[in-house]
This record gives structure tokens, sequence and C-alpha cells, in this order.
């Protein structure tokens, strides 16, 4: 595999350099020449030079932080009212029992609101035959300790989602936590996800592929230094390591 890709990319830069001796015939300018054989040198790997400068732009930022714009209101107890997190943490199947009766003592989402939340809280439910969006939802009675299976999501504090898509070649997730009762966005916080590179002619011609038919280099999508969803609650003052 790895003679091969030599193989034709020492073709691929006779080619450029061919090219761009064409293009010096015309104009008779080294600036062109070089202009023409870096240009076609690199264009293979435009994708993944255009995606690690948006990778750099939201990492040096801080345009993945999450923003606050107000604050939620609190009983005596520092508690809020209801809260759902249904399509941003799940639960496993396999921690929820007959008669309403689960052992969440693990999870990281019940652990983290459950002395912080007054009456419910609802969580999405992940079973590993079915694929990730296609979820159920809880509503855990936190004052009961029960829980039940609703298709209704009537807590007070609800996150609401939106995706814009640029390009085809990155897509920004904004989730934002409302206050139903007042219509007000709390806070909120992006994830930015790298959709398609577009490698037809470094993969398909150029041979760079790993053996499972993937291309052979991409870039992560870009990343917050620790949780942007914890870093978001810690800002409202809501959870266990919010104090």
């Amino acid at each position: 595999m790895g003679i091969i890709i030599l193989f034709m990319f020492g073709i691929y830069i006779m080619v450029s350099y061919g090219v761009a001796k064409i293009a010096y015939s015309i104009v008779e300018k080294e600036r062109v020449f070089l202009l023409v054989f870096v240009g076609m040198l690199t264009f293979p790997f435009w994708d993944l030079m255009l995606q690690g400068v948006i990778k750099g732009y939201y990492e040096t930022t801080g345009a993945l932080e999450p923003k606050v714009y107000a604050y939620p209101e609190k009983d005596k107890d520092g508690r809020i009212e209801s809260l759902s997190l249904a399509g941003i943490l799940h639960v496993g199947k396999e921690s929820l029992h007959e008669n309403g009766i689960y052992n969440l003592s693990e999870n990281i989402g019940y652990k983290k609101f459950k002395n912080h939340v007054e009456k419910s809280l609802h969580l999405s439910v992940y079973e590993s035959n079915k694929k990730w969006e296609d979820f159920k939802i809880i509503k855990i009675n936190l004052q009961k300790k029960r829980y039940n299976y609703t298709n209704k999501i009537d807590a007070r504090f609800v996150f609401k989602s939106r995706k814009q898509n640029y390009f085809n070649l990155y897509e920004i997730d904004t989730y934002s936590l409302v206050d139903t009762k007042k219509d007000l966005v709390l806070g909120e916080y992006r994830k930015v996800r790298f959709l398609k590179y577009y490698a037809t002619l470094r993969t398909e011609w150029l041979g760079f592929m790993t053996g499972n038919g993937r291309p052979m280099h991409y870039v992560s999508s870009p990343r917050s230094k620790g949780s942007s969803f914890d870093k978001l609650f810690s800002k409202l003052e809501i959870g266990e390591d919010s104090k």
C-alpha cells in the first residue's frame, strides 16, 4: 500500500511540475511557476487545510465557550422546579426496573442534578440495539423516587437545539436552555462537527486510504477545554460541581 501511494504521488508531482512549467512558458514569471506548482501539490488536501483553520478558530477564540443570559428561579433550598435533559443525557435501559424502580446511582446526569431539582428530571433511555437518536424518554419523580415513560416533556427548564449547516463541510449544533414558563433563554452552548471530506482526488486517485477504505488523513472536530455542558450549568449554579 505504501509503495503504491508513493508511486501515485510521484506521478502527481511530475504532473504538477509539468503544468507549472507550461504556466511559466506562457507568462515567464518564476512566481507564477511556484504558485501553480505549490497550488497543484496542495490541492488534494484543501479540505483538510480549511478544516484545520476552522478548528483553530473555534478552539482558540473561545467561540465554543457557553454563554449565560439569565439565571433560573430557585426555591428556598436552591433547587430549580423541573429539568429535561432528553436528547442531551442518556441512561442505559439496564438501569431501569419494573414498577418504576430505577438504579441510577452511577449515572452522571442523575448524580449531578438529583439534589438540585425539586420535582422531576427527564432523561433519554438508550437501547444498544437501536440508533442513538431513536430514544425513549423517562420522567423521574424525584420526590417519590419513581420513573415512568412519557411522550410529553412538561419540565419548566428544557433544552432546545438547532442546526446550522455550512456548505455541507461542517455543522454547528446549538443547545439552548429555556425557561418555558417565562419563554426565556437562560444560556446556551455549541458543538461543531465536521461532516464531509472532499477527498476523491486524495483517496481514489492518489490512494491515501486506509485498509478499510476510509481517508487516511482527517481533522477531528473542534472541542472546547472541558465539557461545555458542565460549564454551562456551573455558570448557572446548578448541579453538584457548580459550587
